[in-house]
């Protein structure tokens, strides 16, 4: 029996070479060098990757007010988690089924919400 010849192509094998390095020289050539910044072994994020407190945290096309809140995890446990420790919960976030969403408005009005 003949072997197919094009059994050993993939997506990457219909460019062209000319195209492949093009493609490399401008990725190359787009991505600043980032030049090390002071390393402290300590320390468990760099300076440079831990963002500025000017991040802004809404939109700005969106002038409706916001109502302060506040979000919390929460857990279903029976008592075969309290005291058997049967099932597979912990006290992490991944353990938790249900997030809870309070927010408070300074109106009264519930037809306004």
């Amino acid at each position: 029996p003949k072997k197919n010849t094009n059994a050993h192509l993939t997506p990457a094998s219909l460019v062209s070479q000319a195209q492949k390095t093009t493609s490399t020289i401008k990725d190359a050539n787009s991505t600043p060098i980032k030049k090390p910044s002071t390393v402290n072994s300590k320390d468990i994020w760099q300076i440079d990757e831990v963002p500025n407190n000017n991040v802004k945290t809404h939109d700005e096309v969106d002038q409706r007010p916001q109502p302060e809140y506040e979000m919390h995890y929460k857990q279903r446990i029976t008592t075969e988690d309290v005291f058997l420790q049967m099932g597979n919960k912990n006290p992490s976030s991944a353990s938790c089924e249900d997030l809870v969403v309070s927010y408070y408005t300074t109106s009264n009005n519930t037809s306004q919400l």
